[in-house]
């Protein structure tokens, strides 16, 4: 869970600058950046009712365990480094790397982006809408909201993020993750 957290908190960074037909990129700095996500899960999808009866009791126990402790709010803190290259190329690296979703753009200016997302993924659907906004160069806000849902089940994310900029150099950050 806690990975996942943070992937998303550097995949938000990543799509600073989505690139729609007449591409704008959020006006923001290069460097290193903090990005604190707050992801709100509900209604896990997990093992079906029946997958879970089939189960030794101590491994349901776990499974069990593990769905019940994945809802409510988590945050979690992580330093990225961006860079001219990084921002420049996010969106179109973040959509080829998942060829299951169709990104549409709804707003593309220098301070707010707004994508809707549609992904379908082995009988898994799921719908979504990331806004990202440039408060200035140096500090930016947004949320993404996701449900999907999977064999008759749903689930859904609300996801709060605020990312500050620390400065134009990143050296040292080689693994290192605020926590």
């Amino acid at each position: 869970m806690k990975t996942a957290l943070l992937l998303l908190a550097t995949s938000v960074l990543l799509v600073l600058t989505l690139q729609a037909a007449d591409p704008v990129a959020l006006k923001v700095k290069p460097g290193l950046w903090e990005t604190t996500v707050t992801t709100d899960l509900s209604g896990i999808i997990g093992p079906s009712a029946e997958a879970l009866a089939k189960l030794p009791p101590e491994q349901r126990a776990r499974a069990e365990e593990v769905l019940k402790n994945a809802r409510g709010p988590r945050t979690v803190t992580a330093q990225s480094c961006l860079t001219e290259s990084s921002l420049k190329d996010a969106f179109r690296e973040a959509t080829a790397a998942n060829r299951s979703c169709k990104n549409t753009i709804i707003t593309s200016t220098s301070t707010l982006q707004e994508m809707k997302l549609e992904c379908s993924n082995q009988g898994t659907a799921a719908t979504g809408t990331l806004r990202i906004q440039a408060i200035d160069a140096e500090n930016v806000k947004g949320s993404l909201q996701f449900d999907t849902a999977a064999n008759g089940r749903g689930a859904g994310a609300n996801t709060t993020f605020t990312s500050r900029w620390l400065g134009a150099s990143c050296e040292g950050l080689s693994g290192k993750k605020a926590q």
